[in-house]
This record gives structure tokens, C-alpha cells and sequence, in this order.
């Protein structure tokens, strides 16, 4: 499962990977209990606890859309531990599989969109800079705001 799928590098974020699904535990005849785990990259500000990953949320969120049964439960660590019925596994592990690349398509979009908005906001930044008028303006209304701040500090 080691690099099954990465969300994508953005400005503030880093890659966040499902790292593997194993059983840990039989709670029925029947049932099994597995645990996913999510890890992040050493660079991460989330590499702690990529279960506070804004990528593990919706992919937890997805899986339990996707499977819909059984008793649920993650952490911060980057752990979702469910129980799965013993002759639904491979069907589990598909569901799982295809949670990580809807998340990950979702989150590459999401970060896409960011991205495009950083950029509309710096260049717009940028123009309202370039006005010398306004540059004038806000020169005039800082020069205030400090006079009035010196005026307060005696």
C-alpha cells in the first residue's frame, strides 16, 4: 500500500499517503478489524498527526460514505480502525482504494482552485499598488494614524 496515493504539493500543504490496511483484531466470528493508517511526509507540518490533515478528513469522511456498515473510529495519529465482514474484504479494500483517489482528485482540484485564487489576489494586490494616487492616499492616512499614535504614547 506504501505510496497508493499522494495529495498534491501546494503552497502550506504536503503529501499525505495511505499507508497501509492490515487486521488487528477478530471482535466476531464473522468480522474483522482493520485499520488504515495515513502518514505524511517528514516535511510535514502534519507529520505528528496527519490525522489533523485537512486530506485525511475527507478521505475518513469518503470511506464511510463508501462502506456505510460496521463501527468506525480514527485519530489523530492517522488511524481509521472498521469492521469488516470477513467475505467482504476484497470489496472493503476496493472501496478503500478508490476513497484514496477520489480524495486525492478532490484535493488536487481544491488546492488547484487555492492556487488560482492566490494568484487573482496578488495580482490585484499588485494593481491597487501600482496606483500612485492610492499609494499617495495611504501615505497621507498612515502619516495620521502614526502622528495619532505618537500623540498617545506621551
Amino acid at each position: 500500500m506504501n505510496g497508493m496515493v499522494n495529495s498534491p504539493d501546494a503552497p502550506g500543504d504536503d503529501p499525505c499517503t495511505v499507508t497501509g490496511i492490515r487486521a488487528i483484531d477478530e471482535p466476531g466470528e464473522e468480522l474483522v478489524e482493520l485499520e488504515i493508517t495515513v502518514g505524511c511526509s517528514r516535511a510535514s507540518l502534519w507529520k505528528d498527526l496527519p490525522g489533523e490533515h485537512p486530506w485525511f478528513g475527507q478521505f475518513r469522511h469518503r470511506v464511510r460514505l463508501a462502506w456505510g456498515q460496521g463501527q468506525m473510529g480514527s485519530g489523530p495519529e492517522g488511524w481509521i480502525r472498521i469492521e469488516v465482514p470477513r467475505g467482504q474484504l476484497e470489496d472493503f479494500i476496493r472501496a478503500v482504494r478508490q476513497a484514496a483517489r477520489d480524495t486525492d482528485a478532490e484535493y488536487q482540484a481544491l488546492m488547484a482552485r487555492r492556487r488560482e485564487w492566490a494568484q487573482r489576489d496578488a495580482q490585484a494586490q499588485r494593481d491597487r499598488q501600482a496606483d500612485p494616487a492610492r499609494r499617495a492616499r495611504l501615505a497621507e492616512d498612515q502619516a495620521r494614524i502614526d502622528a495619532v499614535l505618537a500623540e498617545t504614547e506621551q
